[in-house]
């Protein structure tokens, strides 16, 4: 079976709009196979700006607006494979 989820949110005040990270995953009975990472723009009405298919699987995402980076981090590496990604809206 697969599915879709939410990993995180990122947003506030200093932010233009609502970051949301989803996943697809495969349901591997005591547990799920992230398949591919996604990043999701939403702005505070409520409607999508943009989807950014990310082409592998992250767990954790930071927002940088200012300069336009999304930097990722998988939990099951170590902190040396963070990676930067240059987004524009």
């Amino acid at each position: 079976e697969k599915g879709y989820k939410i990993l995180s949110v990122d947003g506030g005040k200093r932010y233009k709009y609502i970051y949301v990270m989803t996943c697809d995953y495969q349901d591997m009975g005591s547990w799920q196979k992230v398949l591919n990472t996604y990043v999701e723009v939403w702005d505070y009405d409520g409607n999508k700006v943009k989807k950014y298919d990310m082409g592998r699987n992250f767990n954790r995402v930071m927002v940088d607006e200012v300069n336009e980076y999304f930097y990722f981090h998988h939990t099951g590496y170590d902190f040396e494979w963070v990676f930067r990604y240059k987004y524009d809206l």
